[in-house]
């Protein structure tokens, strides 16, 4: 099964994305390695969103 480039450049964008808004809130607001209940809870969020989009974008095609 190939991917085409489109997937892996937007998948590359938006997991970088997350990667570094975990790194910033990790190591930014409290002190190194503190996320609190409610900024993790947007990172999975945020998370969750991305892969329910990729879900309904790949059942959609």
């Amino acid at each position: 099964m190939s991917v085409g480039p489109e997937v892996f450049h937007r998948d590359m964008l938006v997991m970088g994305l997350l990667t570094l808004s975990l790194f910033a809130i990790g190591y930014g607001f409290r002190g190194p390695g503190r996320i609190n209940r409610i900024e993790g809870a947007l990172l999975l969020a945020a998370y969750l969103g991305y892969t329910a989009w990729l879900a309904g974008t790949a059942v959609g095609r």
